[in-house]
């Protein structure tokens, strides 16, 4: 498993909560302006800002600014960074649905068999 991964953050895979469509779960919290490293990921990243408000830039997209109580989907193979955050601490939940289960070829995130 290829993941970026940060020193705060804590995880939870899809197989130990029995979802099969679920790859890993992560809990992260950010101080104030800080700012994480160039990624991406094999996965779908679904991103909700629990508290606090996360700016994301994109290499191929403009920037996006994700106040609390909002969700983002970050597509599979999109590079992307946190490049800080207000009302620190931040705290963000996400979703990476399982790359393996998507149909080859096709932008759904979720298979029949999983529907």
């Amino acid at each position: 498993m290829d993941f970026f991964t940060h020193p705060r953050a804590h995880y939870a895979m899809g197989a130990q909560l029995g979802l099969g469509w679920l790859e890993r779960f992560s809990q992260l919290t950010l101080k104030a302006a800080e700012s994480i490293a160039w990624h991406r990921h094999e996965q779908t990243e679904v991103i909700a800002s629990l508290r606090g408000t996360l700016n994301y830039e994109f290499r191929d997209h403009p920037s996006v600014t994700l106040p609390a109580g909002c969700f983002l989907v970050i597509p599979h193979g999109t590079e992307h960074r946190i490049i800080g955050g207000v009302d620190s601490p931040c705290r963000r939940l996400s979703l990476f649905l399982h790359a393996k289960r998507r149909p080859v070829g096709a932008t759904a995130a979720f298979s029949s068999a999983d529907c």
